[in-house]
């Protein structure tokens, strides 16, 4: 057994020790890093628990935001179809104005209520481009007759 003297001795047993430590790890020779063997896939596990939590996230970002912009669009329909109402057109021409507005894809009742009207514009909301599931967005929007 050799005794290690001088200012080098402490910095050859930490390297000695760092060697013999890395001999029971798994080299990464691309990068030079030693890896614990009982991490090895790690990183694969993590990717396949987090990638479909980040992918529903996302559908779910994108379902609000349709949500939002289709609510929008509704109400600038019955808005539209109120005005029209409105100003003396046809139940038939308001809802057409309605639907031109809001998209063809629209359901649109109108009603009169002495000198009153409302359009009441529904749509379903489309996730991913896709107009599926029970997601409707509504609007609505009296208007007084016009003499």
């Amino acid at each position: 057994m050799s005794l290690a003297v001088g200012r080098g001795a402490g910095l050859r047993a930490r390297l000695s020790h760092a060697r013999r430590r890395c001999a029971r790890l798994a080299d990464n020779h691309r990068t030079g890093v030693c890896v614990p063997v009982k991490d090895a896939g790690s990183v694969t596990a993590e990717l396949a628990v987090g990638l479909p939590v980040v992918i529903l996230l996302l559908v779910v970002v994108f379902a609000v935001v349709g949500a939002g912009l289709t609510r929008a669009q509704c109400l600038d329909g019955a808005r539209a179809g109120a005005r029209a109402l409105a100003l003396g057109e046809s139940s038939a021409e308001a809802v057409a104005t309605a639907r031109r507005v809001a998209g063809d894809g629209s359901r649109v009742r109108t009603s009169r209520d002495g000198e009153w009207v409302t359009v009441v514009v529904e749509a379903s909301v489309p996730v991913g481009g896709l107009r599926l599931g029970p997601l409707t967005a509504r609007g609505s929007a009296s208007a007084r007759v016009e003499p």
